[in-house]
């Protein structure tokens, strides 16, 4: 098969799906008017696709690598093209919030088996090279939304914002009907108790994180939140121990190459969001500037992330896995350290350095993380963890908005707020690299003394 093929194929999904995660955002305004109704209820259809998205994505990543990849992409792409032609035609807001969540279970079906088409079907002297431009039309999704949707919204209404969808994705399935892959005979049963309780968890940190963030939900419900997110790990470790056919065994979890790729993903979706975030509000508040000019300096960081994914194969061949990874997250938290210095956040030079610094470390973390991951796994597991991966980072995401409503909240709002808010991610991500290191450390001196002994 044609490696650019393959490429192209998957790198529609992943565009897709990131594509739609926010392109919504720029059609609030004209949705509240058109179904005469609040933004409380509009926001549904942002909630909705996302919570689709976290609670399904692992379910498809295990039923990808039992049944077929192509297979599972393929229903991926038609229900994301039937779903994008529901949300088109809905007729009330409540039609619309349904139809998103539809179209979160397609999304979640592409982004569980995206990446790992290129792992299994791709040649390895190629993979490295297809899997930074996959990366890349992932990151170019959100960039791109606000800009489409703004241009399509402005000539052909809201509905052209789904409707853009469907060509794309019968061009993904056209090229997909060439691939030819046989089901995975090695995973005889899927683990139905882990996965629900997954799933459970999943949903309780999302829902936890919205309420976090919605000062009018009940505190009671994200107490009870929390008290379910306990409650599933728990039950999730004693079912994982005691059961057979583990979806995610202890081997793999433990091990020091798969735990730095993951705290480190983690640690890039939680500060993306600070990076998307903080400063857009800081140049309204300190400089004053208008909503274009604020754009501008926002797309710094993503097209930084779109140039280095799509170069971070050849250093990854020149440095390696590891090092380029390893560069990466020092390229991501250098952003955090330096903008939480309010002398040098108050400089736009230097704010719009670092923007371009972390969309670098992003492009390189990305693409290395994931080679490093796919490489300690076997490939009939490669969509259940690369599932994992993304569900992660979409959590890390959420559990970040949420940690910015709490910061600034928006009657109090200044810029000694914001720069609290840098200093205190700045704090839970050195932490999280910490416990990265630590871990990776102590399993690398067990493994020697084992050897020695």
């Amino acid at each position: 098969m044609n490696s650019k093929t393959i490429t192209l194929a998957a790198a529609i999904g992943m565009f897709m799906s990131t594509l739609d995660t926010g392109i919504i955002n720029i059609a609030i305004p004209v949705l509240i008017k058109d179904f005469h109704t609040t933004l409380s209820f509009v926001s549904m259809t942002v909630t909705g696709y996302t919570l689709a998205l976290c609670i399904s994505i692992l379910l498809f990543g295990v039923l990808a690598d039992r049944f077929g990849r192509v297979k599972i992409y393929l229903y991926g792409l038609w229900l994301f093209s039937l779903s994008s032609l529901l949300c088109a035609l809905s007729t009330s807001i409540m039609q619309l919030v349904i139809f998103r969540a539809l179209q979160g279970l397609g999304a979640a079906m592409l982004q569980a088996t995206a990446i790992s088409l290129v792992t299994t079907l791709i040649a390895p002297e190629h993979r490295n090279k297809s899997l930074g431009i996959v990366i890349m039309f992932a990151g170019s999704g959100p960039v791109i939304g606000p800009a489409i949707g703004g241009f399509l919204i402005s000539i052909f209404g809201w509905q052209a914002i789904f409707l853009i969808n469907i060509p794309i994705c019968l061009l993904g399935i056209a090229l997909c009907r060439k691939f030819k892959e046989k089901p995975n005979k090695l995973l005889s049963t899927i683990n139905g108790g882990s996965l629900a309780v997954i799933i459970f968890f999943v949903a309780s940190v999302i829902v936890t994180a919205i309420a976090l963030s919605n000062k009018f939900i009940p505190h009671i419900v994200y107490q009870v939140g929390c008290v379910m997110i306990v409650l599933s790990i728990i039950v999730l470790l004693v079912h994982e121990l005691k059961s057979s056919t583990s979806i995610l065994p202890a081997s793999i979890l433990l091990n020091p190459n798969v735990i730095t790729a993951m705290l480190g993903l983690f640690v890039m979706g939680f500060s993306t969001v600070m990076v998307f975030m903080l400063p857009p509000i800081y140049l309204m508040h300190a400089f004053g500037f208008a909503p274009y000019q604020v754009g501008i300096v926002a797309l710094l960081a993503p097209l930084s992330m779109m140039v280095a994914s799509n170069q971070a194969h050849k250093v990854i061949k020149r440095l390696g896995t590891k090092y380029t990874l390893s560069i990466g997250l020092g390229l991501i938290v250098t952003p955090l350290a330096v903008l939480s210095v309010s002398s040098m956040m108050s400089h736009l030079a230097y704010l719009c350095l670092m923007l371009v610094v972390f969309g670098a470390g992003c492009g390189l973390l990305q693409p290395s993380a994931t080679i490093l991951l796919m490489s300690e796994i076997e490939q009939s597991k490669h969509s259940v963890f690369t599932s994992l991966s993304r569900m992660q980072v979409n959590i890390a995401i959420a559990l970040g908005a949420a940690f910015v409503a709490i910061m600034l909240p928006e009657k109090t709002m200044t810029t000694i707020n914001i720069h609290y808010a840098w200093e205190v991610a700045l704090v839970i991500a050195a932490f999280v690299l910490l416990l990265s290191w630590v871990i990776y450390m102590s399993r690398k001196i067990r493994l020697i003394k084992s050897a020695l002994d």
